[in-house]
């Protein structure tokens, strides 16, 4: 090796470890702004959930599963129509998927990646058909979210859950089972 060579590398190797920090500075800073992002559109989501609430017709105390179900329905109508040009990446901004395929993908490849990822895969089919604003389907189960990956991904607000569909990581909302909104391909291959 030469003097020359010798100097060249320790130069590329303090110049990749002052870029390091600032790069991964850089990713902070990206994910603040995604987050911030997601929170306020979220946010716009469920004030349009609590104006279709705020005009529905109240349930009575002595409610059936089928009068329940029928509100739900009907709740869902209003958010839809409130929503109607709605479309993947609405509340799910781009940047704020990457974030979201991130933490996906740090989870299921980490010590209790296996783990997880069978629990998320072994009680989702292949082949559901996922889409904003429409119910989530009534022929898949509603199975739990693994809790270690549900500290890991933003906080929702009440009546907002995360839920697998194979692999596309959906935002769901509990009072009328409407898809928010989703990321294809959350769960690596």
């Amino acid at each position: 090796m030469t003097a020359l060579t010798g100097r060249a590398g320790l130069a590329t190797s303090v110049l990749v470890l002052a870029l390091a920090p600032a790069g991964q500075a850089q990713r902070e800073n990206v994910d603040a702004a995604a987050l911030q992002d997601f929170n306020t559109r979220i946010e716009a989501f469920v004030q349009i959930r609590q104006r279709a609430e705020a005009d529905a017709p109240p349930l009575p105390d002595d409610r059936s599963p089928e009068q329940i179900d029928a509100h739900q329905r009907a709740m869902a109508g209003r958010v839809r129509q409130a929503r109607a040009s709605a479309a993947q990446g609405d509340v799910l901004a781009p940047d704020t998927q990457v974030l979201l395929r991130r933490i996906v993908a740090r989870q299921v490849e980490g010590p209790e990646g296996p783990e997880i990822r069978a629990s998320i895969l072994d009680e989702h089919p292949n082949g559901v058909v996922v889409r904003v604003n429409e119910r989530y389907p009534d022929e898949v189960p509603l199975a739990t979210m693994p809790p270690e990956l549900l500290r890991e991904l933003p906080k929702l607000p009440k009546g907002l859950e995360y839920r697998f569909v194979a692999r596309t990581l959906a935002i769901i909302d509990a009072s009328t089972y409407l898809i928010v909104d989703f990321v294809p391909d959350a769960m690596p291959e």
